[in-house]
């Protein structure tokens, strides 16, 4: 039958050449005897590309160390403030009747009843200040970790380790660079 696929691809088993088709397919290759360097040139900016990536992540892992080195040591810093500020010693409302109390008495002034009172405050905006730096310092500390920061300890000091002059360092320096 003509214009079935046998008649189309196959024109001369019946004899008649009517439905004939042709097919063709070529490759062409093209070799240069000469790329004036333009393939080492590729090979190098790949390279350089590749690198300057490496780098950029190795940067990225730096600045997010940082940072959660920086939350880590805000929050002890600001525990500690805390701690203090709830420790013994520190009742600024005691000290501010007490003085009240001695004004009344005629032992004092009524500016020195606002001086406490006014200290008083200070300290109550510097304890919402701390609290305020406290939390803000555990919200990056769970961001960057995805934990809460719970029991920390101090860091190790390492000034022990430090040279204590520049003569030192530079004798110390091949030993240990």
């Amino acid at each position: 039958t003509v214009g079935s696929w046998d008649a189309i691809h196959r024109p001369f088993d019946n004899g008649e050449a009517t439905g004939s088709a042709r097919l063709d397919a070529s490759i062409s290759v093209q070799q240069r005897l000469f790329d004036f360097g333009a393939t080492r040139k590729d090979i190098m900016r790949s390279t350089a590309l590749h690198d300057a990536e490496r780098w950029k992540l190795l940067d990225k892992i730096e600045e997010v160390a940082l940072r959660t080195a920086a939350a880590y040591l805000k929050i002890l810093e600001t525990r500690e403030l805390l701690a203090f500020g709830n420790g013994d010693g520190f009742e600024p409302e005691r000290l501010a009747r007490l003085v009240g109390a001695h004004q009344k008495d005629g032992n004092g002034t009524l500016a020195d009843v606002k001086r406490v009172h006014s200290r008083m405050l200070d300290a109550q905006t510097m304890r919402t200040d701390i609290e305020s730096e406290m939390q803000k310092a555990n919200d990056q500390f769970r961001r960057l970790i995805g934990q809460e920061p719970g029991m920390l300890h101090q860091p190790t000091a390492y000034l022990k380790n430090i040279p204590g002059t520049v003569e030192a360092a530079l004798a110390l320096a091949p030993k240990q660079n």
